[in-house]
């Protein structure tokens, strides 16, 4: 392949997923989480009573919970957009006859899979899990047999 061709497929595949991401983000911005910084803990020459260090880890706990539950919207809405958007752009990829850009949108989608999927792999339930994975497992077959399988030479003749 040349550099060019090269060039631009890297790029594609590159800028893709940062798109998507930062689209989900621009309409539904992740939480910030210097916002969400718990009060700070006097230092230790300071006595407090048992009772304060516990209103104080309650606060902190507090606010950790309040993040994590805005951050899984977050991750959730960056799922439902770019898990689908990857999977319809990996079928795109396949079909298109202009090698550089397909393959640039084959491996733009996977990242944007890879990030959808790694924002809420944990929050997913195990059949969503195998579901989507497996949808995503049977079109990277269909383009490798439709692009590669009649022109591949048998591995031994």
């Amino acid at each position: 392949m040349n550099p060019m061709k090269f060039a631009v497929g890297f790029g594609v595949a590159v800028i893709f997923p940062l798109m998507v991401h930062y689209g989900v983000a621009t309409f539904s911005p992740p939480p910030d989480r210097d916002d969400y910084q718990p009060p700070h803990r006097p230092v230790a020459e300071v006595k407090m009573s048992e009772e304060e260090i516990t209103e104080w880890e309650a606060q902190r706990d507090a606010i950790n919970q309040e993040y994590k539950a805005h951050a899984k919207v977050f991750a959730r809405r960056l799922f439902w957009v770019a898990a689908p958007i990857g999977l319809v752009v990996l079928a795109l990829g396949a079909i298109l006859k202009i090698p550089a850009i397909g393959t640039g949108l084959v491996f733009g989608a996977i990242f944007t899979l890879l990030d959808a999927y790694g924002n809420y792999w944990q929050y997913l339930p195990n059949a969503l899990r195998f579901v989507s994975l497996l949808l995503a497992f049977a079109i990277l077959i269909v383009v490798g047999y439709r692009r590669f399988g009649a022109t591949d030479a048998p591995l031994s003749e």
